[in-house]
């Protein structure tokens, strides 16, 4: 029966191991990843790399790498990363994509000081149904452990917001006087109602959803500065596993490759030095010059014809 088992099921395409489980006795931190989409899946680690990127850097470097079994999650990264990042580097802003959004991962962002502007999120955007405002479109303030601060609705009114007896959700209102004349609330597209026994108009808003709403209104505020940004991190990866044969290290165990993968950054790092201190870089924000005046293009197109003359010399015929 234990020949059958392993001959027929276990090599079945259906059969899809356990990310815990050891899939090598050579390598014992290896592990199995499926992927949430489409039919593929890897066995190996996960490496993240954070680099700099402010357009005030004469060159962006890589600051921090990061190599664990592949089953850790992308929050669960940023959530170690982010405290070293902070005490080396005075961290002020990280970009990132959706998959490092969370609860968890805000607690820990708010707690170092750290803004976080990304280029997508987990989960669905909020819809709109026949123009109805959504909690996202209140301006929302949260303090250091993710309470609510400070709440604002889309016509300029500031709300008076209670902790419910729960603990888990709020009871916010606003004045009747200023809703009676606010423009969303005669449309109907105002979550705020007014109810038989209150004078005034409120909702109720849980904690977790004010959470979400605040991100998403983050998301939308930041999205298109994210998402110019956060290409350059694509090209650095390419230049640190270039050289890796269909991604795969040549070593075996954890230490192993995180040593491989910090000594390709660092070899990435020094080829940017080396091109930055020789006058060789590429890009719009890396040059040491300023490719604005006439002077450095008059300046280019001279040394690139001097170049092409001692190259290629002159031949006389006779």
């Amino acid at each position: 029966m234990t020949r059958i088992f392993r001959k027929y099921w276990r090599n079945s395409p259906n059969f899809a191991p356990f990310a815990h489980k050891r899939n090598s006795r050579l390598e014992l931190s290896l592990t199995y990843q499926p992927l949430p989409k489409g039919n593929r899946s890897y066995k190996g680690y996960v490496a993240n790399i954070t680099e700099t990127c402010s357009e005030e850097n004469p060159l962006q470097l890589i600051t921090q790498v990061q190599v664990e079994p592949n089953r850790v999650s992308d929050n669960e990264l940023l959530k170690t990363g982010v405290p070293e990042l902070k005490q080396r580097t005075d961290l002020e802003k990280l970009v990132t994509d959706g998959g490092y959004t969370g609860p968890s991962t805000d607690q820990v962002l708010r707690a170092e000081g750290v803004e976080q502007i990304t280029t997508g999120l987990v989960g669905a955007l909020p819809i709109h149904p026949n123009g109805m405002l959504a909690m996202s479109d209140f301006d929302m303030r949260l303090d250091e452990e993710g309470n609510l601060e400070q709440l604002v609705c889309p016509n300029g009114q500031k709300a008076t917001f209670t902790l419910q007896r729960s603990g888990n959700s709020y009871l916010v209102t606003f004045v009747a006087e200023q809703c009676s004349t606010c423009p969303f609330q005669q449309n109907n597209r105002c979550p705020a109602i007014k109810y038989k026994r209150r004078d005034d108009f409120a909702f109720n808003l849980p904690k977790d959803r004010a959470l979400s709403s605040w991100r998403i209104r983050r998301f939308q505020a930041c999205k298109e500065e994210a998402r110019a940004l956060r290409p350059a991190i694509e090209a650095t990866v390419f230049q640190v596993k270039h050289a890796l044969q269909r991604g795969k290290v040549r070593v075996r165990g954890l230490f192993r490759t995180a040593c491989v993968i910090t000594c390709s950054a660092l070899a990435t790092n020094l080829r940017r030095i080396h091109r930055y201190e020789n006058d060789q870089q590429r890009g719009k924000f890396t040059s040491k010059k300023t490719p604005d005046s006439a002077f450095f293009i008059f300046s280019r197109l001279f040394q690139s014809w001097i170049g092409h003359i001692v190259q290629f010399p002159a031949v006389s015929l006779s």
